[in-house]
């Protein structure tokens, strides 16, 4: 009986370093910091070729080909953040109830993160640079923030109503 012997080539292995993207321009990037075979081609999302550079938010599958076996690394998924994006807090004064006494409400917006100066919206189009807002309508707002790279995020908040006249009750003594 005769031996065969087969060789199997083992899979290559890679290890990634991830860089987060700014919210203005795609600047994300997946590197390589460690491939254990010498000729390869790396794919992500399953594409030949593409630059692991200038990528935007999102997930990605990368995978690397051994260009001297034709074996295929196991996948691998990395997913870009946006970084710095400006966190919006919102305070009302007095309330946040319109009642009689209070028929208008301030809403202000304090951003954190991102880069000022910042500017803010109650419509998503009209940008301020006032940080204070006056409602007068119960409902859900939803306040903008726009920092100075031009990168948005907003907070809502819920504004009540209660306009019953106050309830007198005489006794008769």
């Amino acid at each position: 009986m005769a031996l065969t012997y087969v060789n199997v080539n083992p899979l290559p292995e890679f290890s990634l370093k991830i860089t987060d993207t700014d919210c203005a321009t795609p600047t994300g990037k997946i590197e390589l910091v460690y491939v254990s075979v010498d000729d390869y081609t790396v794919t992500i999302n399953g594409q030949r070729g593409q630059a692991l550079v200038n990528l935007g938010e999102g997930d990605y599958t990368i995978t690397v080909i051994d260009n001297k076996t034709g074996c295929e690394s196991k996948p691998q998924n990395a997913h870009i953040y946006v970084q710095n994006v400006p966190v919006l807090t919102l305070m009302t004064s007095p309330s946040a109830t319109l009642t009689c006494d209070y028929e208008k409400i301030e809403i202000i917006a304090f951003p954190d993160g991102g880069e000022a100066p910042y500017t803010y919206s109650i419509d998503g189009t009209n940008f301020q640079t006032s940080n204070l807002f006056e409602v007068t309508e119960k409902g859900e707002k939803m306040i903008h923030v726009k920092d100075a790279k031009g990168c948005t995020s907003y907070n809502t908040i819920r504004i009540d109503e209660d306009k019953l006249p106050p309830v007198i009750r005489l006794t008769a003594s």
